[in-house]
């Protein structure tokens, strides 16, 4: 698992039960001016203390824009219960890929929680984000669709307005570097593709 008790798509606790809250369409945001406040308790089971273990657990190390747009999906019958909260998803344009292999223009993220500084859903506006992302999934060889963020909110980045280098958001990763820049020379080398990913699980 990457950053909660559920399968690879989690980070979701807050997120997928204020889904229908959230219209599928919006307007992104410049650079955002402050920093996404996520949660900090009950949201994973893994604390990520390197930028090495999210790497060693992502796919592909990108840059991302939000677009403005979030739909849920419901939880395939064998998953969940005909009452359990969808899985929330934000669409983010690609504007690189740093590391690792990712065709996409844009991606269907699922939203790793609430964006406290803003009261919606987190990667729904603000940014670029500098991401380390892999397949969503519910368990080996069943993927989800689309893909998560390693580490909940350890494997986010962000860029304000004015600032040179992307910052950690995710107060309670203490051991993660507190800024990072986009460039293959800062980042380690993405190792696993899609493919073996899924097939090792979450």
């Amino acid at each position: 698992m990457r950053s909660t008790d559920r399968p690879r798509i989690g980070v979701l606790a807050t997120a997928v039960l204020i889904a229908a809250s959230f219209s599928a369409c919006g307007t992104p945001d410049q650079a955002g001016s402050q920093l996404p406040q996520f949660d900090i308790e009950g949201t994973r089971a893994h604390m990520y203390t390197s930028v090495q273990q999210l790497a060693d657990k992502a796919s592909a190390i990108i840059v991302a824009t939000p677009t403005g747009k979030s739909h849920s999906r419901p939880l395939p019958a064998e998953h969940g219960e005909p009452d359990s909260a969808p899985t929330v998803y934000v669409k983010l344009t690609v504007t690189k890929v740093v590391q690792g292999t990712l065709t996409a223009r844009e991606i269907d993220l699922v939203s790793p929680g609430i964006d406290h500084a803003t009261g919606e859903l987190g990667l729904l506006s603000g940014g670029p984000f500098l991401l380390f992302v892999t397949p969503a999934m519910y368990g080996p060889n069943d993927p989800a669709g689309g893909y998560v963020v390693v580490g909940g909110p350890a494997g986010v980045y962000a860029k304000t307005a004015g600032a040179t280098a992307f910052q950690k958001v995710d107060v309670a990763s203490g051991s993660l570097p507190a800024t990072l820049r986009d460039t293959a020379q800062e980042l380690p080398a993405i190792t696993k593709t899609e493919a073996q990913l899924l097939r090792e699980g979450p």
